[in-house]
């Protein structure tokens, strides 16, 4: 790969930023930037514009989103395509935005119930305080803590995933949202997996899960994130041969002191970050 000056997790007024997709062009260009991902929360909106304005700067934009799923965490995720790929998904996204439907406890139950599933729902309601698990994904361990299953990903892949007894329409869980973003061509990458409340031997105890449900990557290159927490993740990548990426994270004058292209002061975002994108 060549080297390339980058920045791939930039964030617009389409979602939570304060600089447009035309000034977020602008910026990557003052920069001294050639490839950049728009990556607005749950929308595409500001890719196509910020293509239209890159083309006068040669900046080559890499469609891309980030979007969030509770699971034991409410985990965010960054999903990267090739070309105009993602244009099938934009539907999709725009429900899990307008809406904000999710999957819910009591949804999850109810449809077990409804479907006929034989399970302990006194004992399922007293388990699922003391689960690590968010919203439906408790009922999905509750399920395990029975014997129904090994782990929440089998239980919603056998009663919840499409096409299964128990699915339900307008559902924004992971595998869903993955199976989409695959069919779609996209690679999946955990956003900034040290930043929030989640320890290093608790994403250990995780990843698998999420490799099994088909992550892609992990973000290793933040501007929020430490030398030591960059060097821990890239060894984990190396380690379940998972690809990885990295970008500012820019959000304009909600997120004084990040600037596009760079992680912190004057150094840059790595060019190989933008490694991943021959496997798109």
């Amino acid at each position: 790969m060549l080297n390339r000056n980058i920045d791939l997790h930039i964030h617009t007024t389409w979602s939570d930023g304060t600089n447009s997709p035309e000034e977020c062009v602008q910026l990557a260009f003052n920069a001294g930037l050639d490839t950049i991902a728009i990556t607005d929360h749950n929308t595409f909106e500001g890719v196509e514009e910020a293509v239209y304005h890159a083309k006068k700067f040669n900046i080559k934009v890499v469609p891309a989103i980030e979007f969030n799923v509770n699971y034991t965490y409410a985990f965010h995720f960054l999903a990267y395509f090739k070309d105009n790929s993602f244009l099938q998904l934009q539907t999709y996204f725009y429900k899990m935005r307008s809406e904000n439907l999710k999957t819910t406890i009591e949804t999850a139950i109810s449809t077990l119930k409804e479907k006929g599933i034989s399970f302990k729902e006194k004992t399922l309601k007293k388990y699922i305080p003391t689960s690590p698990y968010i919203g439906a994904y408790a009922v999905f361990d509750g399920l395990c803590h029975q014997g129904m299953f090994s782990n929440p990903f089998e239980a919603e892949r056998e009663l919840f995933s499409k096409g299964k007894c128990c699915d339900f329409e307008q559902k924004f869980t992971i595998l869903e949202s993955f199976n989409n973003i695959k069919n779609c061509g996209g690679k999946i990458f955990l956003a900034h997996p040290l930043i929030h409340d989640i320890k290093t031997d608790e994403l250990k105890l995780i990843l698998p899960e999420l490799i099994t449900a088909g992550i892609d990557g992990l973000e290793v290159y933040h501007s929020y994130m430490t030398l030591e927490q960059t060097n821990f993740l890239k060894s984990l990548c190396a380690e379940h041969n998972l690809l990885y990426s990295g970008g500012s994270d820019y959000h304009g004058k909600n997120r004084p002191g990040v600037n596009i292209g760079y992680l912190s002061g004057d150094v840059r975002v790595p060019s190989d970050a933008a490694d991943f994108l021959k496997y798109l």
